[in-house]
């Protein structure tokens, strides 16, 4: 299985169309900066150890945030729209690169109380095989 490091690269380094890449999350956004994506959230889950120490499948996981835009500039309509079109390029994106035994959830939402709309894909990939 590949190193943790190994694979948020994977994702931090995926080129989106449009998309201003980060190598870590920013301090602060501007509007003339985004869309942009970082990687955060990383981690590790281990699986038990079973018998004679077989066992402890590790599930590799990330966050790649892409915030679209900020909210209440132009039309409401038009950023939403924007925004749900981000979710698909987003998707397609990570598909193009995932490895085997990879999952992943893509989901709209505003943060930063409702300062931005941000696409958020929860990516995992498991040593489990089927």
């Amino acid at each position: 299985m590949t190193t943790l490091a190994t694979f948020t690269t994977l994702y931090k380094d995926l080129a989106l169309a449009g998309v201003t890449s980060l190598d870590y999350p920013p301090l602060s956004l501007e509007s003339a900066h985004m869309p942009a994506k970082w990687v955060d959230t990383v981690g590790i889950d281990e699986a038990p150890l079973r018998t004679k120490g077989v066992g402890g499948e590790r599930t590799l996981r990330c966050r790649m945030m892409v915030v679209v835009c900020a909210m209440g500039q132009d039309t409401q309509e038009g950023r939403w729209t924007d925004a749900q079109a981000m979710v698909d390029t987003v998707n397609a994106g990570i598909k193009s690169v995932a490895e085997d035994n990879t999952s992943w959830v893509v989901n709209l939402t505003p943060i930063n109380d409702g300062t931005y709309l941000a696409v958020i894909a929860e990516i995992q990939q498991s040593e489990w095989s089927i």
